[in-house]
């Protein structure tokens, strides 16, 4: 491999695992988005304090623990740069569509959607990291894909706070869903 392949290929591996990176960064956006807007939607809907602990913990978190096993199976066999895409696709669409509900069955079926498309993302990244990286540069590989969710979580609470302030929470779930489908089609470029 000459120089200029060399070079080519790290760039490559590099955009890539920026990409990583901004999908953990949004995954974790649109995970973490609820907690800033529990109280308006508390408010709204008129939900007592258990209708939101099934919103914001299992209507979520069992969806994402559940569907992360065959998702990972499913990136063992198929295109794992697909699978991220349509991961992202999901779970921005389900964040957002918690800004459109009506009633509140609807906002834990779009909660649902989004733990099942966040799901998609980690084992497929996790696995394209291994491969495209040798083990004595993985650590720092894995470290920047990791920054995106300390960026995701900063964002989510910065952006969710002043959108729900300026125009309400439905506007920061539909706001905080659109970065996913914007970075959604760079993961089904060939190449």
């Amino acid at each position: 491999m000459d120089a200029t392949t060399d070079g080519t290929a790290r760039r490559q591996r590099m955009v890539l695992l920026l990409l990583l990176s901004a999908t953990y960064a949004v995954n974790y956006i649109d995970r973490q988005i609820l907690a800033i807007l529990l109280e308006p939607i508390k408010r709204d809907f008129n939900l007592s304090d258990s209708m939101l602990g099934l919103l914001a913990g299992p209507a979520f978190a069992l969806f994402y623990a559940t569907m992360g096993v065959p998702i990972a199976i499913l990136a063992d066999r198929r295109s794992r740069t697909r699978i991220i895409g349509f991961a992202l696709i999901c779970f921005s669409v389900a964040t957002a569509a918690c800004g459109l509900v009506t009633q509140f069955w609807q906002l834990v079926a779009a909660r649902v959607m989004t733990g099942v498309g966040e799901a998609g993302t980690g084992p497929a990244s996790q696995s394209i990291i291994t491969d495209l990286f040798p083990p004595e540069s993985r650590g720092r590989a894995q470290a920047t894909y990791a920054v995106g969710v300390n960026l995701g979580i900063m964002i989510a609470f910065l952006a969710g706070g002043w959108l729900a302030h300026r125009f309400g929470w439905r506007v920061a779930f539909i706001a905080v869903g659109l970065p996913g489908l914007l970075l959604a089609p760079f993961f089904f470029t060939p190449g």
